[in-house]
């Protein structure tokens, strides 16, 4: 018997598929001693079991569904796996596992294939078993030595899975296809590139056939096949010929043992080490040359795998956390992937003129397009999103180069020789590789090659910097600022991620014209507090940091956590997270800790208990101190671990440490939450609060488990089944899947399950307000979505419901806060329905600690030119939280409005505004401003030095304000012009002699013919104003 010599050298290469079937299995081992029953044999097997002797020799089809009709699918199948199961390899079936396959497959259901590869330790590869659609090749394909294997009529592993039963008969061919097609597809799509080898079948079995003949189809698109079988008849051997499979007149056994023959080992592990696949990286998928035809060099291989990423629908990469994104964050591909960035209106244009129009793409030139942007401008994240886009939604074969990867000409052009099509190759800061992009593209353009690159700049350094690649430009487009549209998507991105920051308090409007003006920069910034002259947190870190004591610190901070729950710590606990009496603590750290922290006996637990002097000054030490969240969360892991629920102090600060809310404020990462949640929940088991809030999070927080939510609350309310704010928690999860779906039909839906909980808590347990709180979120809510559907029709009867709820609650909670807030937000819902600031008045009235009343009221009123009203509103706030520092802000810039500022009033509460070194730049601006004002111009000059540095849109941060008023003019002033260039120039202020900058085009009028006239010592007059560099001069005029 004669092997082909093609087959062998196929072989040899590690490019067959061996295509196992029935007759494959011949000669396996059983204890026995018998042979593995094929198809009439195991046909009568099921007869003697499950049907009468009038089915004997009956076909494996027919009687298999006679027997299944008869019993069911898993009792048959179960009888199958006991038949196959005790089967073990022969001596030929583990010399498989000695050669190098492209793929292997069966139809056959046992284990024979897979314990030949296990118990061979000489095997070259490991088996990597696909049974069924959504088995994910790279969870199973890790290493070029997996060797995939399709066991296409399912295996007796996986009996108990009824949407894959094992194929028996020739309906279940085409029936159960469907949740294994994709594995018939890869079958398909191998025969297109690889030699079949088929061995235990028949040419006249049915299963086989149908394989076959859809083989066929691909007619000379195919590479030849081959099938061994021992009774191969001339017939069949001359019909199979013609649809390009040969035959090979042989048993199983012969075949191997000739194969051994044939081809060595050394040979056989050499086309293991050189892999010829499209899976050696996956943009070889779009290659229109065969690998076999045209091995890609190791240097292709690296630049794919290293220098650049690939952009295709499988993209993975680690996750970021979208708080950590909106503010600079953007490392990798997650952000584009999750589409957590606001898409701009320019990359509309940019896909449509360079990747949509075909007949720019099927272009065999050079191009070059430039993305333009100041710093900070988000030109990367574009860039990324139009690689994903292109790639994606058009198709295009796009590689975006990796930071810091060294450009070179030789493997775009190597892989040209693959990609028949025009490459896009994205490059961000290319300045930093001017040098190599300029060669890459004289490469390129001299073999006239079908390449784009796209590339990203800051415009200064373009314009400084980039002089020689400006030469090879096709076309730029520079990123402008955020217009009202892209605001709007950026705001409602910030919104959806809970990443708002102190806008979250302000009104839409406020929000836009928050974000336009700070566009470019970091848009949320920390709240500190500050007093006395310097900040006070600096004074009580400071005060923490004299500590010398470790001992000591540790406890203080120990008891600032739990003081600012409003909880004092009792000494039992301290001597449970740091091992010191109350004894040790008067020995030893009474003295570094006097005046810091301060102990009293608790006579209801007739132990002693710490506190710090204010609850304030514990939550700068948590906020300061404890700033790292790793740190912040080994303080809690600590506490909660000792935490004695059964005293009421630990209880209240168990209850609040472990509060959704706080630990949502207090930690970005769910894992930190969730790990904290399991600590509490190994100290306290079946507590249902707990449960209740741990489901509260999963409810909330961005990527949270609704249905753990769900079941968490289920388990909670059967621990207490009574308790109606663990029965609301339901309704507010309904909301909250209403507010995230997507679809109308769904939201519908989980509306009317929160209203009907509500409902039927209000009328059991009338004197409970949180059902009336989600009752009225619910209404608001439809509310919003009737105005933005524009359905007349509806607002009236849902103004309705949601009034007469309003009614309702009034009457069981008057004055309550919440409502008069749900009350607020329904007239803002209703173009600001006149009642709106008494509702807010009310609010004020019973919480005037409240910043977010007290700012909301005072903007309604100064947008009602009631300035005085507003400056009334925040002093009574100031009077109860003095160092808040967005009232200090606020009501400092209402100051300002004042015909006579008063400066030093003014400065008092902007050095309340901000924290030295934090990114309120606005409030360190105005004081900056305030201060220069009032003569203190070197310390004026320190602060707009750092300023001037700070990362803002250049436009912003030259953009002249704070103009210098009296009475409601601007004040004229006068100077000498003492430098001058070519846009911008210098002058000195008469009387002060302080150095004004001015720009070219703040000349009042006609500045092109002014500039030409301005010479050193020029008289001029100006108004003043400043900007983030300093004071500037505006509205000049030559004296």
């Amino acid at each position: 018997m004669d092997i082909p010599k093609a087959l062998i050298d196929q072989i040899k290469e590690g490019n067959v598929v061996l295509f196992l079937g029935s007759g494959a299995s011949f000669g396996a081992i059983h204890p026995e001693k018998i042979s593995p029953p094929l198809g009439n044999q195991l046909s009568n097997l099921l007869v003697d079991k499950f049907l009468t002797k009038d089915y004997k020799d009956q076909s494996l089809q027919y009687t298999s569904e006679i027997a299944v009709s008869e019993y069911d699918l898993l009792t048959i199948q179960q009888f199958i796996y006991e038949i196959f199961e005790p089967f073990q390899p022969s001596i030929d079936h583990l010399k498989i596992s000695n050669y190098v396959w492209k793929s292997i497959i069966t139809t056959n259901y046992d284990f024979i294939i897979e314990r030949a590869y296990s118990q061979n330790k000489a095997s070259l590869q490991k088996l990597a078993k696909f049974i069924k659609n959504g088995e994910r090749v790279r969870d199973k394909l890790k290493t070029v030595n997996d060797l995939p294997y399709y066991k296409i009529h399912g295996c007796i592993s996986d009996i108990n899975d009824i949407s894959t039963p094992l194929i028996l008969t020739p309906d279940q061919y085409i029936t159960h296809r469907k949740n294994r097609d994709r594995l018939f597809n890869r079958i398909q799509e191998l025969a297109y590139e690889y030699t079949f080898l088929f061995v235990g079948f028949s040419f006249a079995d049915y299963d086989i056939r149908a394989i076959l003949l859809e083989l066929s189809k691909l007619k000379d698109g195919r590479p030849r096949s081959y099938m061994v079988g021992p009774n191969i008849k001339d017939e069949e051997t001359r019909m199979w010929e013609g649809k390009k499979i040969s035959s090979i007149k042989s048993t199983f056994s012969d075949f191997i043992l000739q194969l051994e023959k044939e081809i060595s080992p050394e040979k056989i592990k050499l086309a293991l080490a050189r892999p010829l696949d499209n899976d050696t990286h996956p943009i070889f998928n779009k290659s229109s040359v065969s690998l076999n035809d045209l091995r890609p060099s190791g240097s292709l291989l690296n630049f794919l795998n290293y220098d650049v990423q690939y952009v295709h629908s499988r993209l993975k990469d680690k996750n970021t956390d979208p708080k950590e994104f909106y503010k600079g964050y953007f490392e990798n591909w997650d952000p584009i992937l999750k589409e957590l960035d606001a898409r701009r209106n320019i990359s509309d244009t940019i896909l449509y003129e360079v990747f949509l129009d075909e007949e720019n793409h099927n272009k065999s030139d050079f191009q070059f397009y430039l993305v333009m942007g100041y710093a900070g401008s988000g030109k990367s994240v574009l860039l990324k999103r139009l690689a994903w886009d292109a790639s994606i939604e058009f198709e295009r074969v796009c590689l975006f180069y990796n930071k810091n990867s060294i450009i070179k000409h030789e493997p775009i052009i190597e892989l040209c020789n693959y990609i028949k099509e025009r490459i896009y190759l994205f490059i961000d800061n290319v300045s930093d590789s001017d040098n190599e992009i300029v060669t890459l593209i004289t490469k390129i353009k001299k073999d006239n090659l079908p390449v784009t690159i796209i590339g990203a700049e800051r415009v200064n350094t373009w314009n400084t910097e980039c002089d020689e690649l400006c030469n090879y430009l096709t076309d730029d487009y520079q990123l402008k600022y955020l217009n009202d549209k892209e605001i709007v998507a950026l705001l409602d991105k910030l919104e959806k991620y809970d990443s708002l920051g102190y806008l979250k308090t302000k009104s839409k409007a406020e929000q836009i014209d928050a974000l336009s003006y700070k566009a470019g920069r970091e848009l949320l910034v920390a709240l500190y507090e500050s007093t006395m002259g310097k900040p006070f947190s600096e004074i009580v870190v400071d005060e923490y940091n004299s500590i010398a004591d470790e001992t000591a610190k540790s406890l203080y901070l120990t008891v600032s956590i739990l003081h600012r729950l409003g909880t004092e710590t009792r000494a039992g606990l301290i001597s449970r997270v740091h091992n010191i009496s109350f004894s040790d603590f008067k020995e030893r750290l009474f003295k570094p800790l006097e005046f810091i922290v301060f102990d009293s006996r608790d006579y209801r637990i007739n132990d002693f208990v710490y506190r710090t002097r204010h609850k304030q000054i514990a939550e700068i030490i948590f906020s300061e101190v404890l700033s790292d969240k790793q740190e912040r969360y080994d303080e809690y892991l600590r506490i909660l671990s000792c935490l004695d629920v059964d005293y009421e102090n630990d209880r209240t600060a168990f209850l609040s440490m472990t509060k959704a809310r706080n630990l949502m404020e207090n930690f970005s990462d769910p894992a930190m939450i969730r790990e904290l949640y399991n600590v509490a929940s190994e100290s306290n088991v079946n507590d249902p609060k707990l449960m209740q809030q741990e489901a509260i999070f999963e409810m909330n927080f961005s990527g949270g488990n609704m249905n753990k939510a769900e079941n968490l609350l289920s388990e909670a309310i059967k621990l207490s089944p009574n308790d109606s704010i663990i029965q609301h928690s339901f309704a507010e999860i309904a909301l909250a899947k209403a507010e995230k779906s997507k679809h109308k039909l769904e939201i519908d839906k989980y509306l009317s399950e929160a209203e009907s909980i509500c409902k039927k808590l209000i009328s059991k347990y009338k004197d409970k307000p949180h059902p009336f709180h989600t009752l009225l979120k619910v209404h608001l809510f439809k509310i919003k979505r009737i105005i933005d559907d524009n359905d007349p029709p509806s607002i009236e009867r849902a103004i309705k419901d949601t009034e007469k709820s309003f009614s309702f609650a009034r009457q069981q909670f008057p004055e309550q806060e919440f409502i008069l807030e749900a009350e607020s937000q329904f007239n803002k819902l209703l173009n600001h329905r006149p009642e709106a600031i008494e509702l807010l008045e009310r609010a004020f009235a019973l919480n005037k600690r409240s910043p977010y009343l007290c700012l909301r009221l005072a903007n309604l009123y100064e947008q009602n030119r009631q300035d005085e009203k507003a400056k009334i509103v925040m002093e009574e706030t100031l009077k109860l939280i003095p160092n808040d520092k967005d009232v200090n802000y606020r009501y400092a810039m209402n100051l300002t409005k004042n015909k006579i500022p008063d400066l030093d009033t003014i400065k008092h509460h902007l050095k309340r505004s901000f924290t030295k070194g934090d990114s309120r730049y606005q409030s360190q601006f105005w004081y900056a401003r305030t201060i220069y004002l009032l003569g203190e111009i070197e310390e004026a000059n320190q602060f707009f030095d750092t300023l001037k540095n700070i990362s803002i849109l250049p436009k912003l941060k030259s953009k002249p304000r704070g103009k210098v008023r009296q009475n409601g003019s601007l004040v004229s002033f006068k100077g000498n012009v003492f430098k001058i260039e070519s846009k911008y120039g210098f002058l000195t202020r008469d009387g002060i002699g302080d150095t004004i900058y001015f720009y070219r085009y703040e000349f009042a009028a006609n500045y092109d013919s002014i500039w030409d006239k301005i010479t050193t010592g020029t008289r001029v007059t100006f108004n003043l104003a400043f900007n983030y560099r300093g004071a500037v001069a505006v509205n000049i005029k030559l004296e």
